[in-house]
Parts: structure tokens; C-alpha cells; sequence
């Protein structure tokens, strides 16, 4: 019992974010890449577009997380209300898109593609700066653990609120038919709209607990591969990710409608 009695309560940023991560995997798993880039090529009969819009994204994405990530360092205090702004922002943009916007102008498409990434982009590095300094130290593996549980399940929602939706409408595999799963992933940005304005802008205290003081100590064990260490991992990461989008972005460019194939053939 004793043990129980002394261990703190997780921060309610915590709470926070494994909610906002449940809504915001739902919403990316029902506006995923496969419908995505279907509805497009249904509108616009080019792949060509596909892997413009896949690059829009990809070169939003690789040039507003380092500034947004440094702005946080800089502006801790401000983060909240920034962070605020950019969760309404989302939410207008994506009501304005999907409710009352039924355009077949490539331009305009481009324009809100790029815009609705940027402000997604903003929002989780925020909410990952916020949330990341409200965990104690040497209990990250654990919160993430619980994190990446609620994602996978999360993950796995999506796919069946478009097959709810697809046997309310006839499954018919149409425009109208997407469009009416896109407009209704706009009810999984309202929660995390919400909670935008429930998040604390302050970290935990530093409390150093035996897990804590055995990571101090292995701080200057670096563990050593010819000639890199532990602290090439966050470049050898970020590389990794490069080649990995822009793979993904040659793919996007080249494949083709498999019905189109067919056609051919």
C-alpha cells in the first residue's frame, strides 16, 4: 500500500493528450491516403495531382515543424494560446472545405491542402512540446506505451466508420460517397478543438526518482557504432524520414488507377 501511497498522479496534460491522440488517429485513419487519393483521381482522372499533393504536403511538412519546434523553445509561455488559434483555424478551414466548399479548381484544392497541413503540423508540435514536459522523468516508456495503444485502436476505428458509412449509403464507391466520410471526420476535430483550451502550459516538478538518477548516470555511456553514438540517433532519424517521404512521393507519381490497368488490358 505504501508503495501505491507514494507514487504521484500522471498530469492531466496526459489524460489530455491520450484523448486528443484517440480522436486525431480516428480522424487520420477515415481520411486516409487510399481514399484520399482516390477521391482525387476520381475529380481530376490525373495521378499527376496525387503526387503534387503529396509533395505540397511532404514540403509543409519538413519546413514548419523545425520552425514551430523552435518557436515552443523560444515562446513557452505563449504555446497555449498560440496553440488555441491554430485548433479553430483547423477546424474553420476543415467546416469551410467539406460543408459548403464543392469546387473542381485544382488551385484552390492545392490552397487548402497545403494550409490544412501546416495548421495540423503547428497543432502536433505543440501538443507534443506541451505534452512531453508534463511526464516525469523515467516514465516516459511507460506513458508512451499507453500512447501508442490508444493509437492502434484508434487506427482501427476509422476504417470502421467509413464501412458504417459506406453501408448507409448504398456502398457505392463515388465522390458523394467519400465526400459524406470526410464531412463526418469533421466531428473527431471538435474534441480535440476542445481540448486546445483544457491543456496546462506547465511542466511537471523535478522530482528525481532511482530511475531517474540511474539514467543521469549512464548519461556518458554512449553506446558506439564506427563512428557514430547515441547522439547521431535524432539525424539518422530525421534522414530516415527524408528518404522515406520521398519515396512515398515517387510512388504517389507513378503508380496508376489499378481500374485504368485493366481498361488497357
Amino acid at each position: 500500500m505504501k508503495k501505491w501511497k507514494g507514487k504521484r498522479r500522471w498530469h492531466i496534460n496526459i489524460i489530455l493528450m491520450f484523448i486528443h491522440q484517440f480522436f486525431d488517429r480516428i480522424n487520420y485513419s477515415m481520411r486516409n491516403t487510399f481514399l484520399h487519393d482516390h477521391y482525387i483521381y476520381l475529380k481530376f482522372k490525373k495521378n499527376k495531382v496525387i503526387g503534387l499533393l503529396s509533395i505540397i504536403n511532404s514540403s509543409v511538412c519538413l519546413i514548419i515543424t523545425p520552425l514551430v519546434g523552435y518557436y515552443c523553445d523560444k515562446h513557452k509561455k505563449d504555446r497555449k494560446k498560440m496553440l488555441q488559434v491554430i485548433s479553430v483555424s483547423y477546424l474553420l478551414v476543415n467546416i469551410i472545405h467539406y460543408m459548403f466548399i464543392r469546387t473542381n479548381s485544382l488551385g484552390l484544392i492545392i490552397f487548402v491542402t497545403a494550409v490544412t497541413k501546416m495548421l495540423h503540423e503547428c497543432s502536433h508540435v505543440i501538443t507534443e512540446s506541451i505534452f512531453i514536459e508534463s511526464i516525469d522523468r523515467g516514465k516516459k516508456s511507460i506513458i508512451f506505451t499507453y500512447q501508442k495503444l490508444i493509437s492502434t485502436v484508434a487506427t482501427m476505428l476509422g476504417p470502421f466508420f467509413c464501412l458504417i458509412l459506406f453501408y448507409v449509403y448504398n456502398d457505392k464507391w463515388n465522390i458523394k460517397n467519400i465526400f459524406v466520410i470526410f464531412q463526418f471526420s469533421i466531428l473527431t476535430i471538435l474534441p480535440q478543438t476542445l481540448i486546445s483550451f483544457l491543456w496546462q502550459n506547465n511542466a511537471v516538478d523535478p522530482v528525481k526518482s532511482l530511475e531517474e538518477t540511474e539514467l543521469i548516470s549512464k548519461k556518458n555511456d554512449k553506446k558506439r557504432v564506427f563512428w557514430l553514438s547515441t547522439s547521431h540517433i535524432p539525424y539518422i532519424v530525421f534522414v530516415s524520414h527524408i528518404i522515406t517521404l520521398a519515396g512515398a512521393v515517387k510512388f504517389e507519381k507513378e503508380k496508376g488507377d489499378p481500374r485504368a490497368e485493366e481498361k488497357r488490358l
